[in-house]
């Protein structure tokens, strides 16, 4: 096992954005024993702050599950409400402003 393939290896998952095979690894890497980088990186994960997961035949980096909480943001901040929650401008009041309302009031008044 060299050094160089598992740093290539831990490189190639960091910068990953979904998990991956072998197979997938071995095409960015070029050819060498995968598998026995794999192990020394999860081996070199314990109790640090991230872990190497293996799901299936899939391999990805995550946060350690205890410190996960860390990661989490609180909604505390004001939602925001929409234009038609709050309307589009002050109450009108009956031929304040006809030509806004595409009428007129002598329609109405007879």
């Amino acid at each position: 096992m060299t050094e160089p393939l598992v740093r290539a290896v831990e490189a190639v998952l960091f910068a990953s954005e979904q998990p991956l095979t072998v197979a997938m690894i071995e095409a960015h890497v070029g050819e060498g024993d995968i598998r026995a980088a794999l192990r020394t990186i999860e081996e070199a994960c314990t109790g640090r702050g991230f872990e190497l997961i293996r799901r299936g035949d899939h391999w990805h980096f995550q946060t350690a599950p205890d410190l996960a909480h860390l990661l989490r943001r609180d909604r505390d901040e004001p939602r925001r409400l929409s234009r038609a929650a709050i309307g589009h401008g002050p109450p009108r009041v009956w031929g304040e402003d006809d030509d806004a309302a595409g009428c007129c009031r002598e329609t109405f008044t007879g």
